[in-house]
């Protein structure tokens, strides 16, 4: 009953080698998702949290990597911020937001286009 939500990517950053841009995450990179409980968890009980990750980690030339992932929570009785929430919540902040857009002008210059969004959250 346990339900893994969407992963939320953070913005890459833009690398170039050898005069081809290519974009990614370099060093550490964090993937938040959301976990649904089911209603029947009981807390003080163990949850196992299982998934798959698959990369390329690249330098002068790229290698496919992957793991098989595992974490052991304790299922608590309400939400209590651990040791790691400040850290995450600035995580989350960071991520990109979705632009919610009322109207847009598009306009012709000399064959190129020149775009215009309202952001309604703005």
């Amino acid at each position: 009953g346990w339900q893994a939500g969407e992963i939320h990517w953070p913005v890459p950053s833009r690398f170039e080698v050898d005069g081809l841009a290519n974009y990614g995450y370099a060093d550490e990179v964090w993937l938040p998702f959301a976990i649904e409980v089911p209603d029947d968890a009981t807390p003080g009980s163990e949850a196992i949290l299982a998934g798959q990750a698959r990369w390329l980690a690249c330098a002068d030339i790229c290698v496919a990597e992957r793991a098989d992932l595992e974490l052991r929570l304790e299922v608590a009785s309400k939400a209590r911020p651990g040791p790691a929430a400040t850290s995450l919540r600035e995580r989350r902040d960071a991520l990109p937001r979705v632009l919610t857009v009322r109207s847009g002008d598009v306009a012709a210059l000399d064959a190129a286009f020149d775009f215009r969004l309202e952001d309604l959250d703005a």
